[in-house]
């Protein structure tokens, strides 16, 4: 079973995407015969996020700290990026790109959505995608061999929310949620938890604007609204968050994408009462941590920490195997059993296809409860 694909005719977005299909001035595809370096692919929407450091830093140190080991079977590692923009159309061309050039594995794309119209290319290609960001179950609806992710699925962070609310005694709950892939997928497997907990949601809605959103304060508070859950990405959630909280609304707001790096600084004014749904860090390994502030200055966030440890996973199956090619790659990573990754030991489950080990539990915005 085959998804519909978006994909235009390679001429009308060739000259968007500029990418040079062979390296060193046509010397020859990347990882083939006689190649001087082995590449791996990276994709996400780079003119938005690397203006505030967002996945590149994490990219690049995992591939310098390769290197200075001594690159991948004696050879330098090169991260190839590609700016998908978030649109389905371009990754889709990127990914076909990227398999007429040679390359083998690929970190990203970013979000759910993307994914899902790329995944299918990948797999036909056979060409081992791994996401660092897109936490949708329905990435896994079919029995992928070359399609992988490092952060944990919505099921963990729906358990998550649950529990805290559950220990907490915080009910009624209204969720906010984007009508995308990540957004549904999220809002209904949290709302399927919270109700199995016997707490209720009394609410959901796609859209806040100045138009509706006292209608909608007054709503909640009819109902007794005790948490608002926004299933909704980084930045598309500014806008929302703003208008409820200059609305006048007091209940907690939760999300996992308060996690992005430049969130404090654009929602400055707005940082009060925020609990965050995150992804591992109280395990993450201490020499990783130095390492990231003493070249950056700062913390990663969730998405680094996942994009960095798929670019190192990557780089030592293609060590351990001897091998650059996809399927060498994919012995590796079914055969995983306590890989020793930034965020903890981790393994290969076969039934789901995810990486077991992981987990996420809710702080306040900027620092854990005691």
């Amino acid at each position: 079973m085959k998804r519909f694909s978006l994909l235009f005719p390679a001429n009308l977005l060739i000259a968007c995407l500029a990418f040079a299909a062979c390296p060193g001035g046509g010397a020859g595809l990347y990882n083939g015969p006689g190649a001087e370096r082995v590449t791996i692919g990276a994709a996400y929407p780079a003119s938005l996020w690397d203006k505030d450091y967002y996945m590149r830093d994490a990219l690049e140190l995992a591939v310098e700290e390769v290197n200075r080991a001594g690159g991948i079977l004696g050879k330098p590692l090169e991260l190839v990026i590609r700016d998908d923009r978030g649109d389905s159309r371009i990754a889709q061309q990127i990914a076909e790109t990227f398999s007429e050039s040679g390359i083998t594995a690929v970190v990203g794309h970013w979000s759910s959505d993307v994914c899902y119209y790329v995944e299918d290319i990948y797999e036909e290609r056979k060409i081992v995608m791994i996401t660092p960001s897109a936490v949708s179950q329905a990435l896994f609806e079919f029995d992928y061999r070359y399609i992988y992710r490092m952060i944990v699925n919505n099921g963990l962070y729906a358990e998550a929310l649950a529990e805290y609310a559950e220990e907490r005694g915080i009910g009624n709950w209204a969720i906010y949620y984007s009508e995308d892939t990540y957004g549904t997928d999220l809002a209904r497997i949290v709302e399927r938890e919270l109700l199995r907990r016997q707490i209720p949601v009394v609410d959901r809605v796609t859209s806040v604007s100045p138009a509706n959103v006292a209608d909608i304060l007054r709503r909640w508070r009819a109902f007794g609204c005790e948490g608002l859950l926004l299933a909704s990405s980084f930045p598309d959630i500014f806008d929302p968050v703003k208008l409820i909280r200059d609305a006048g609304a007091a209940f907690p707001v939760f999300s996992e994408a308060f996690n992005y790096t430049g969130f404090e600084q654009v929602m400055a004014d707005y940082l009060t009462d925020y609990y965050v749904i995150v992804y591992g860090t109280d395990a993450m390994d201490p020499a990783f941590l130095t390492a990231f502030r003493g070249a950056y200055g700062r913390n990663p966030d969730t998405y680094e920490v996942a994009g960095y440890e798929a670019v190192r996973l990557l780089a030592d199956a293609m060590n351990a195997e001897g091998s650059v090619e996809s399927d060498a790659i994919v012995r590796y990573i079914r055969g995983l059993r306590d890989y020793p990754s930034v965020m903890g030991h981790i393994s290969y489950n076969p039934v789901t296809g995810e990486f077991d080990g992981r987990r996420m539990w809710v702080q306040p915005y900027g620092g854990r409860e005691e």
